[in-house]
């Protein structure tokens, strides 16, 4: 990925009680009853008219952003802090040449005030403001900016930005510590997810050298996987995986490069479904999509004593590598791990 699109509030600041703040000022203005920080959390949706038009059907768009603005104006209006480490991290994305946007539905007022209070001036190629429905806005952003869509992956805390992703054809990352809670998130089908800043990184920018890939290669409805002859993890099952070397540039070398020296199979990497904590000598290890292009199955009998194709059901039967029944029971769980 070279193009990390950020929204703002949820992400990058904390917004939680200037949000509610606003939310129970307008609410109160309309005689209807303040919401507790929980309540809104588990009621908040978006785009954020859905859930203005819930309790204020009458309410137009033009209108909640008069209104809100003036909550954002207003002096009793709450203070954000980033998120502790954010705005480190986003510095490293910067320093290592990463194209970085912003996409938000929150108003200039306060948004440039903030970029100057948290040191952010100058790290962003492009923001776009009060947006509403993400898709037409990131379209339009990817479409200004000349992003390649393979290149170019959206970070934000709801459903909003992961349907633009979907709609769009770029990656999403949906981060925990913002407005919507997990499960909902799930739904919306993300391509990761990001429990914390590390787990960020991780997805965005792996260190290959302390970074490990697994292989998933498909034929019909089943995948292969491995039965490791070693004595670590003697008769565990799983698919190819290995480290990455310091020959590989690329996560998608390691991919090619792996698979083939354990199966003499040629494959091409097609798309990273899922990164973690490895539970072996590196310290990540992202799970990828790969396309079988030929070569003859073998394995190194020093390795694997055994192969097979199997189904999720089935591979869930065998003793397997404690990271690969975690990833198998999320795709189970329809944690919005998707291969083709």
């Amino acid at each position: 990925m070279k193009n990390i699109i950020f929204d703002w509030s949820g992400v990058i600041k904390d917004a939680f009680k200037s949000h509610l703040w606003v939310v129970n000022r307008i609410f109160k203005s309309h005689g209807l009853k303040e919401f507790t920080l929980e309540e809104l959390k588990n009621e908040w949706e978006e785009p954020f008219m859905i859930f203005f038009n819930k309790y204020l059907p009458d309410l137009t768009l033009d209108e909640e952003r008069i209104e809100y603005r003036e909550g954002v104006l207003n002096k009793d209006y709450p203070k954000s802090k980033p998120y502790p480490g954010i705005i480190e991290l986003i510095r490293k994305f910067k320093e290592n040449g990463y194209f970085i946007a912003v996409i938000t539905s929150d108003l200039e007022d306060s948004v440039f005030p903030e970029i100057k209070e948290y040191g952010l001036e100058n790290f962003f190629s492009d923001i776009v403001f009060k947006v509403h429905d993400k898709t037409e806005a990131v379209k339009g952003l990817i479409t200004k900016n000349f992003l390649k869509l393979d290149e170019t992956i959206i970070v934000g805390d709801s459903n909003n930005e992961i349907t633009a992703a979907h709609n769009l054809g770029i990656k999403s990352i949906a981060v925990t510590w913002g407005f919507a809670k997990e499960e909902k998130l799930i739904i919306a089908k993300p391509d990761f997810v990001a429990h914390d800043l590390k787990e960020l990184e991780g997805i965005v920018m792996p260190n290959l050298e302390s970074h490990g890939v697994v292989v998933i290669i498909k034929k019909e409805n089943k995948f292969l996987l491995l039965k490791d002859s070693r004595d670590l993890m003697l008769g565990s099952w799983g698919p190819p995986h290995g480290r990455c070397e310091p020959s590989d540039k690329t996560e998608e070398d390691a991919v090619v490069r792996e698979v083939l020296e354990e199966t003499n199979l040629q494959v091409k990497p097609l798309k990273k479904l899922w990164t973690t904590e490895a539970d072996t000598k590196v310290k990540t290890v992202s799970f990828w999509e790969a396309e079988l292009m030929g070569g003859e199955l073998k394995v190194d009998p020093g390795e694997s004593s055994e192969y097979g194709w199997f189904n999720v059901d089935e591979a869930l039967e065998l003793q397997l590598y404690p990271g690969t029944k975690k990833f198998l029971e999320l795709v189970k769980d329809d944690y919005g791990i998707v291969w083709s």
